[in-house]
């Protein structure tokens, strides 16, 4: 599946919404605009070509159309055709790729007290896809109901259920993802985060997932990018980073807590990921704080 990334924060903002039933020869006209406009067709049929790329949509069908493109129905609907529609602004441009390329258990870097600005995140939406009514018609016809009747008690409300809309479109392309290599990914993830502060031992991952380590090895490297051993180095690095922030323990119990009790291995797997010794991370984080 196809699908948009964008950067956040800052989430999506909503600028309108609404839905009806298009009657038959009703066309979408011609227009280029800066904001996105989802189409959903919960009954009947919808036309519309994006950029030279046409698209013939039916029913429970939905699609993104993308700000700055021009977009116009090239032909009109032939059959009595209920359809949803909102117009959302993002501030930062769309990165599109295959929710296949979606590294959904990759690591992101924390934020801690110190920091003033929140990391990089993204989010992803599908440029079109199959939406069951169950999981959007309930929160569109919500965001009608208020936007109908705006008020500045229920402005924040609209947004809320508009990033409700969101997440659910985000699980309906993280739901086609979930092929049988992206479970077992997802099963090593949940074990190297139980055994953080244990040795690594292939033998005994292959004991408690019941796969060989070498398939377990290439499943979590498809999704991640990173091989069993440099995912758990990756969550052994963050949890000593929120041991040395909010703790004064010293460095050989913060290695052996996060399960590197060779200090000096430590302080190098530490000074790789981070650029710096853990020792100076400590008193950076405490010079901000």
């Amino acid at each position: 599946m196809q699908c948009l990334e964008l950067a956040i924060p800052p989430l999506p903002q909503l600028i309108t919404v609404g839905g009806g039933v298009w009657s038959p020869g009703t066309q979408h006209f011609k227009r280029c605009f800066d904001v996105y406009d989802l189409i959903y067709v919960r009954s009947g049929e919808f036309f519309m070509t994006e950029a030279d790329q046409v698209y013939e949509l039916g029913e429970h069908e939905l699609l993104l159309l993308q700000p700055g493109l021009v977009h116009f129905g090239h032909r009109p609907v032939e059959t009595a055709s209920e359809i949803y529609w909102c117009h959302f602004v993002h501030p930062r441009p769309p990165r599109a790729m295959e929710d296949d390329q979606i590294a959904w258990s990759g690591l992101l870097q924390r934020a801690s007290d110190a920091d003033l600005l929140p990391g990089e995140q993204f989010m992803y939406l599908p440029k079109r896809a199959v939406v069951e009514p169950r999981l959007l018609v309930p929160v569109m016809d919500e965001m009608i109901a208020l936007h109908r009747s705006l008020t500045l008690g229920s402005a924040l409300r609209l947004q809320v259920v508009a990033g409700e809309m969101f997440a659910r479109l985000q699980e309906v392309v993280r739901g086609t993802a979930k092929t049988r290599a992206f479970e077992i990914s997802e099963q090593v993830v949940g074990y190297l985060q139980a055994h953080l502060g244990e040795p690594f031992r292939a033998e005994a991952m292959e004991q408690a997932l019941l796969f060989h380590f070498d398939y377990l090895a290439r499943c979590l490297k498809q999704h991640t990018g990173l091989s069993p051993v440099q995912y758990l180095h990756r969550l052994q690095v963050d949890r000593a980073k929120t041991l040395l922030h909010h703790s004064d323990l010293p460095l050989q119990e913060i290695g052996e807590q996060v399960g590197l009790p060779n200090v000096n291995y430590f302080i190098r797997l530490f000074r790789r990921q981070v650029g710096m010794p853990p020792g100076a991370y400590r008193q950076l984080r405490h010079e901000r704080a």
